[in-house]
């Protein structure tokens, strides 16, 4: 079984997370930390992101309790108790899924479709649950609502064009200040980046938590920690390879943190010599996109397609759902049957897209 590094990233980040949740937690009652808890260090064992979004969802709960229900009117959050959550109905819960399609908060307006709409409602429906398991209520009324069910939406990847177009933008400058920044030292990095996505399938989180160690020239292959804390060793090809080995020797020396720094052993660096962040890769990837392609094309351009783009080249050249799925990590392979049921735009699967170690020459 491999074994990683990436644990004191992945360490940090839990801090992090909990640290958001706790902040968020001071505003809201006692059974909600914990039920977050729960969900946190019990039988699941949920990703410190995830409890961090499900208290991000009941949060917003507590606050549209606050200002539109008769039961809750005017009542701080903190002091909404079990004995009110129980005199909710499941129209009260309509009301709120209704609330979700269009809102305004502090100031600003926010939309969800459908399915962050159902995403949050699930959120609170599980908190219901475990609230029931407790004994402090008897009744869930989020599990009373009719919903149509949701289908998947089909994975729709990047053309063959729009691949050519986006690998031939990155590394290029937004503006005349960005232009020397990045021949001197993120163009190489940034297309690093963009073929691992491209070449590998493997997430944003997944890819920003690389370290040296978990990286093999040789023999092509990361380590990563996968959601869940699996550990896994995926293959890559020769222009992922290359990609690589161009940022290593020309780029990474030149924003080196400090060898005592935390962040000194990273695979992908920022500007401001530590590991580079989510937040930052996603707005590479994004950036790339706006100068590539038109701005429709662009709009819909995340770190998640160009993982989608992988899956579906992947299915082209193997036509196996088992293979994709266990190459993306899915742990069950029902979602990958789902969301790749009915691929567009599949196209041959290029040469950077390898997930079988290489064969020693005789």
């Amino acid at each position: 079984m491999p074994t990683t590094n990436a644990e004191s990233y992945e360490y940090q980040e839990r801090k992090r997370c909990i640290a958001k949740m706790d902040k968020i937690l001071e505003n809201l009652p006692e059974y909600c930390s914990r039920f977050l808890y729960h969900q946190l260090n019990g039988a699941k064992k949920l990703q410190p992101r995830t409890t961090l979004a499900y208290a991000g969802d009941l949060n917003l709960f507590f606050y549209f309790l606050a200002i539109a229900n008769p039961a809750c009117k005017d009542i701080p959050a903190k002091d909404v108790s079990a004995d009110i959550l129980a005199k909710l109905s499941v129209d009260d819960i309509e009301e709120y899924y209704e609330w979700l399609a269009d809102y305004e908060r502090d100031g600003k307006t926010y939309t969800n479709g459908a399915a962050s709409q159902k995403r949050k409602i699930a959120s609170v429906s599980a908190m219901y649950r475990y609230l029931m398991q407790k004994h402090y209520l008897k009744v869930n009324p989020c599990a009373l609502m009719d919903f149509t069910r949701l289908s998947y939406k089909p994975i729709i990847a990047l053309t063959d064009n729009q691949q050519t177009k986006f690998l031939n933008a990155l590394g290029t400058p937004t503006n005349d200040k960005s232009e020397k920044i990045k021949e001197k030292y993120t163009a190489l990095r940034d297309i690093a980046i963009a073929y691992t996505f491209l070449g590998t399938g493997m997430r944003v989180s997944e890819l920003v938590a690389i370290n040296m160690e978990d990286l093999d020239m040789d023999d092509r292959y990361f380590i990563i920690t996968r959601k869940g804390g699996k550990i896994q060793q995926i293959y890559f090809g020769k222009e992922v390879s290359d990609a690589l080995q161009a940022y290593l020797t020309e780029s990474r020396p030149k924003i080196m943190p400090d060898q005592d720094s935390p962040d000194a052993t990273a695979l992908f660096l920022s500007l401001q010599h530590r590991r580079i962040s989510v937040r930052q890769v996603e707005n590479i990837i994004k950036d790339t996109a706006r100068i590539a392609l038109s701005p429709s094309e662009a709009e819909h351009i995340s770190c998640h397609k160009l993982r989608s783009t992988f899956g579906t080249r992947l299915l082209a050249g193997s036509d196996s759902i088992a293979l994709v799925a266990e190459v993306l990590g899915h742990t069950d392979i029902s979602t990958t049957k789902k969301r790749y049921s009915a691929v567009q735009n599949i196209a041959q699967a290029p040469d950077f897209v390898d997930v079988m170690p290489k064969k020693e020459e005789k």
